[in-house]
């Protein structure tokens, strides 16, 4: 890239989340997945050996896992309904869930997100995860899901579906200031160590409509996420939309 070139180009970092819809995944390493595979089954093993902490705490490291005691109904009697204020609430994977109803014949998927467990909590009040709500000390009746504690502009769903930290204005995604490369341009944002990214670039600002997905698959890094646009080598200019991948 020419120096004129550089002190041409233009770009725009939008981020924002909202979508979530998972795309393609592109050949990737798989050193780093195949080490997580091994982590959490060294720490199932654990749990089955009767070492709850031990292996809870080892399985529930990663993005949306927990290590809560699930607060069953009745568990010694065989009843593993979820009480009203469980962590399981709201904190699965819709991406993972079956289609249908679950062990009761209720809906499957209640409040927008399924919950862990082999039944469905049928009246949640919030639609957050109840076990990341209760990480921050927020409350699970539904009253804090869009307020902005810590007043960073993004509000607690948001906050959640990023897997940031509500109580701190500094924790959010961001896109941060792109830098230019002999390779194209870096495109940096803040970002969450084992959260799922994707990227959306365009030339133009008309239509939301416009931006194309180009990279997926990212895997946060902690603070600080950088992605290399190899094809962005003209003087643009070039809008970036960073998402989370649910």
């Amino acid at each position: 890239m020419t120096r004129s070139a550089r002190s041409t180009l233009r770009t725009l970092a939008i981020a924002v989340v909202l979508g979530f819809a998972p795309l393609p995944a592109p050949a990737a390493d798989r050193g780093p997945v195949d080490a997580a595979t091994q982590q959490v089954e060294r720490g199932a093993n654990q749990i089955g050996q009767g070492k709850v902490i031990e292996g809870a705490g080892e399985t529930a490291k990663g993005i949306g896992n927990i290590a809560n005691a699930p607060l069953f109904m009745d568990a010694a009697s065989g009843n593993f309904r979820l009480q009203s204020n469980s962590p399981c609430i709201n904190a699965g994977r819709n991406a993972d869930a079956r289609d249908g109803s679950d062990l009761d014949g209720n809906p499957r998927i209640v409040g927008g997100t399924v919950d862990i467990g082999a039944y469905e909590f049928q009246s949640p009040q919030s639609a957050l995860s109840y076990a990341w709500l209760q990480q921050y000390g927020l409350p699970t009746d539904g009253s804090a899901d869009l307020t902005d504690p810590d007043g960073d502009g993004h509000n607690n769903w948001q906050e959640w579906r990023a897997w940031t930290d509500p109580t701190n204005s500094s924790s959010a995604l961001r896109l941060l200031t792109p830098l230019v490369s002999t390779n194209g341009l870096l495109v940096r944002w803040q970002s969450v160590s084992g959260q799922n990214y994707f990227l959306e670039r365009r030339t133009n600002l008309g239509a939301l409509s416009g931006f194309a997905p180009f990279a997926s698959n990212i895997v946060g890094q902690a603070d600080t996420t950088v992605f290399a646009d190899t094809n962005a080598l003209e003087t643009g200019p070039f809008f970036y939309r960073v998402r989370v991948n649910e």
